[in-house]
Parts: C-alpha cells; sequence; structure tokens
C-alpha cells in the first residue's frame, strides 16, 4: 500500500511538472508571437511614414483610410481621454480599440486531451456555454487553453466539465493562472 501510495504522489508530481511546463512553453510561444507582431507593425508603421504623399490633380481631395487618419493624428492627441468623460479608445472614431487585458484566474488549462482527435470546434461547443471567450482556443500536443473573458466563466467552466471524457479520454481541467502564479511566487520567494 506505501509503494502504491509513493507511486501514485511521484506520478501527481510528474503530471504537475508536466503541465507547469506546457504552460511555460505556451507563455513563451505567445510572447515570441507578440513580440513578432509588434516588430511587424513597427516596420509597417515606419514604411508608411516613409512614404512621399500622393500627386493627386488639381482640385482633388485624398480619401483617408481610417489607419491614415490615425497616423495623421498629432501624437497628443493619441492618448485616451481622460478620466473624466466616458469615452474609450474604443469609442473613438479614428483610434484603434484597446488591446484586450486578460483578466486573472480566466484561463482553463485543459489536460489529458487526445489533440489529434479533437478539434477546436469541439472544445469550443462544449465550453463556450461557460462564458464568452476572450481569445481563441488554443490547442498544443496533449493540451488546450481556453481564455475566458471572466474568472466567473472560467470556475464554471471547470466546475461543470471536470471529469468530463474527450474523444474516449477523461480530460484534466483546471484554472490556469492560479497555479502559475502560486508556482512563480513560490519559486521566486526561494530564492
Amino acid at each position: 500500500a506505501r509503494r502504491r501510495e509513493k507511486e501514485r504522489r511521484r506520478e501527481e508530481r510528474e503530471m504537475e511538472r508536466k503541465e507547469e511546463a506546457e504552460e511555460q512553453e505556451y507563455r513563451r510561444g505567445k510572447e515570441a508571437a507578440e513580440r513578432a507582431e509588434a516588430k511587424k507593425r513597427e516596420r509597417m508603421a515606419e514604411e508608411e511614414e516613409s512614404k512621399p504623399p500622393p500627386v493627386l490633380p488639381e482640385g482633388k481631395k485624398k480619401i483617408y483610410t481610417e489607419a491614415e487618419l490615425a497616423m495623421k493624428i498629432p501624437k497628443k492627441q493619441k492618448t485616451l481621454p481622460s478620466a473624466s468623460t466616458s469615452a474609450t479608445m474604443s469609442d473613438h472614431p479614428i483610434m484603434p480599440k484597446a488591446p484586450s487585458v486578460r483578466v486573472p484566474d480566466s484561463r482553463v488549462y485543459i489536460g489529458n486531451l487526445r489533440s489529434e482527435k479533437t478539434s477546436e470546434r469541439q472544445l469550443n461547443d462544449i465550453f463556450k456555454r461557460h462564458g464568452e471567450f476572450g481569445e481563441p482556443i488554443l490547442i498544443k500536443h496533449n493540451y488546450a487553453f481556453v481564455q475566458y473573458k471572466s474568472a466567473e466563466a472560467a470556475r464554471r467552466a471547470v466546475q461543470a466539465e471536470t471529469g468530463r471524457a474527450i474523444a474516449g479520454q477523461t480530460i484534466r481541467i483546471k484554472v490556469a493562472d492560479d497555479d502559475y502564479k502560486k508556482k512563480k511566487e513560490a519559486t521566486s520567494s526561494h530564492g
């Protein structure tokens, strides 16, 4: 009985290490993609600024796109309105929408997934009933992440879907942000 208990604990620790490594891999990949996208936007903006203005026939006016108008607004005006006004960047007719901000504890980790037999559509159908997604579902080798717009939706999904089998295999499901933060805080406080 002791041997079985030791084996079970060892397997749990191994699964936890594996899940943590998968989550770190996901974060590194996402951060790299975000950096690449930011560099691409920067490069495109620089190229756009360096282009000479178009030469138009006399009396004709150029019709600007929203992106061109946004680039022509003085830098002072590219900031968000003050807190005293009710407008936000997304309400502004020219400015692009602000990037989404991830709510703590709103991301769900789904492990023990047969990803070769599980589609994003299947996961979407299962998990959309618990709340609105903040990002598209990410499926990796044998796990996935569902990012909700609220922590409450993530908790509902974990509670409702614990023990569910997908493609003939019982999944492991938990709120991802909680565990990641606790482990990170524990490792940073030790040294």
